[in-house]
């Protein structure tokens, strides 16, 4: 038996953050608690984005499945946030770490360390021109857990101190150290090789947006 955390069961923790933290967001925006306990998502997912860049077969459809969520994602994110189809002050998480995502991917593979620089300055450029979410924050934050792979601890030092330096309640993203640490390099049950639970993964965002804005309709109008 495997001692650790697989890469599946730290994709649950971060999703039952998440759902937790949206829950929070549309039905008790008044319970910090709620959002506290979400904070620990996003630092797993920018930790899996950088383990997905080093296990997949092929980095340029991992960069198209980002972006393909991304589109599909922004309309369910735009109603459950604001209300409306269309807002373009806001975009969804899926689009940061697609932009995280292709700058490590550059920076990857590029020699030149002023190059490199560069490379990320311009990512968390974009994230902050696009508005997406968690912004520059999850930028650098997908490079820090890609240059500083093989030094881990340090990786989670520094996530821990740059939320703090965020916000407060951002602070409480600390508690992702625990899984992260906890990481065994295993991707899992023997069905996570098969497409459909991948993509059952992409495809949870944008439903599990819709299915809460639903019920939140249902829950004002009773």
């Amino acid at each position: 038996m495997t001692i650790g955390l697989s890469s599946f069961q730290l994709k649950m923790i971060a999703i039952i953050s998440m759902v937790i933290d949206h829950v929070g967001m549309l039905m008790f925006p008044e319970e910090m608690a709620f959002r506290v306990i979400g904070r620990m998502s996003f630092p797993i997912y920018c930790f899996l984005i950088v383990e997905g860049f080093y296990h997949t077969s092929n980095v340029k459809n991992y960069i198209k499945r980002l972006a393909v969520f991304a589109l599909i994602s922004e309309i369910p994110f735009n109603i459950l946030v604001s209300g409306n189809l269309l807002d373009v002050e806001h975009q969804n998480v899926f689009f940061t770490l697609l932009i995280g995502l292709l700058t490590v991917y550059a920076i990857n593979n590029t020699i030149n360390p002023m190059l490199k620089s560069l490379i990320l300055v311009a990512g968390a450029m974009a994230a902050i021109a696009l508005m997406t979410d968690y912004s520059f924050y999850g930028i650098i934050l997908i490079y820090v857990f890609f240059n500083m792979r093989e030094k881990r601890l340090f990786a989670c030092i520094f996530m821990a101190v740059m939320s703090f330096i965020v916000s407060p309640i951002q602070g409480s993203a600390t508690m992702a150290v625990i899984p992260i640490m906890l990481y065994n390099g295993e991707k899992g049950p023997g069905f996570m090789d098969k497409k459909v639970w991948k993509y059952t993964f992409y495809a949870f965002y944008p439903v599990h947006m819709m299915a809460l804005y639903v019920i939140g309709c249902f829950i004002s109008g009773l």
